[in-house]
């Protein structure tokens, strides 16, 4: 499982997403941000992340990446539905968009359960 830059609301957690997908080691990660990013990544580093023992830190991770691909279906979804005009039946394509999120939305769903 894999996240995508999209799944981040807050700029700056995609733009230091990005830039640890581009390059390799934290010290090139760093030398490529810009200060305030920099500052940011710093406060993200300090989280404690550690799982539970209760958790293995494979299962959080999944769960985590589960969690932002829905949240961002969902947001995406309602977006969707907000754009239908009322007035008049749903485009096909509109129509075809939401059913593929929906159908995505319940796998996620599922997997939790």
């Amino acid at each position: 499982e894999t996240a995508a830059p999209e799944y981040f609301r807050e700029t700056e957690n995609r733009e230091v997403f990005t830039c640890l997908q581009i390059y390799s080691t934290m010290e090139e990660v760093r030398d490529n941000l810009d200060d305030d990013l920099l500052e940011h990544l710093d406060h993200l580093v300090r989280i404690d992340v550690s799982p539970s023992e209760d958790w293995p830190a494979e299962s959080a991770l999944s769960q985590a990446l589960r969690r932002l691909e829905q949240r961002h279906l969902q947001e995406f979804q309602e977006a969707l539905l907000a754009s239908q005009d009322a007035a008049k039946p749903p485009l096909r394509e509109l129509e075809e968009a939401i059913v593929s999120v929906n159908r995505r939305l319940k796998e996620l769903f599922s997997q939790r359960h």
